[in-house]
């Protein structure tokens, strides 16, 4: 697991440059936020996956089952990796820890760094694998028919569809004061495909 964090760590590092230098509790505080985005936006990302994801699949039940268990599935992924891991994740960003950072007032290309690094930590393949496993132990308990069908089989290509397009770090934080928005539901709604 160690090698993993320090490989996502220099390729994030290398791939993106600059890193953010707003303070850890910045930091901390951001990552509680994406919840908060995720729960405005999970209805159009339930609706994305059915119109886009499903008819990829042969199942009759694809719909039903993305409509009444996907939003649950990420909320738990979010609320265990990002809310409740905030410190570990900017931890991996070098914001928080030993090395203390020069404080500074944060920035909109600081949001957007940030949510870049998100970004890639999201999609990464191990994470995802990581996303997956941990709702088969937790989430998917064999008493509750919360993961009817194929429904953990289909999470990996569902999150990274819904990722791809709906986690975008420039839209995320054009909603945020310090990019000018007044409150957070300020800025632009939700990349549509074709909209």
């Amino acid at each position: 697991m160690k090698v993993l964090a320090l490989l996502l760590v220099l390729a994030v590092s290398t791939s993106q440059g600059q890193r953010p230098h707003f303070t850890c509790q910045e930091c901390i505080d951001e990552m509680h936020h994406l919840g908060w985005y995720v729960k405005t936006y999970a209805p159009y990302m339930t609706e994305y996956l059915v119109d886009e994801f499903c008819p990829t699949t042969d199942s009759d039940d694809c719909a039903h089952h993305v409509a009444d268990h996907y939003v649950e599935m990420i909320y738990a992924i979010v609320n265990h990796f990002i809310i409740d891991g905030a410190t570990h994740i900017c931890q991996l960003m070098e914001i928080c820890g030993v090395k203390n950072q020069i404080e500074k007032a944060y920035t909109c290309d600081e949001c957007v760094a940030g949510l870049d690094f998100v970004q890639a930590y999201l999609l990464n393949d191990m994470e995802i694998r990581e996303f997956t496993v941990y709702l088969e132990q937790y989430y998917c308990n064999p008493d509750q028919d919360r993961c009817p069908g194929q429904i953990v089989e289909w999470f990996p290509t569902m999150h990274r569809m819904a990722m791809e397009e709906f986690f975008i770090p420039e839209e995320i934080c054009a909603k945020e004061p310090v990019c000018g928005a007044t409150k957070p539901t300020d800025g632009p709604a939700p990349t549509k495909p074709g909209v």
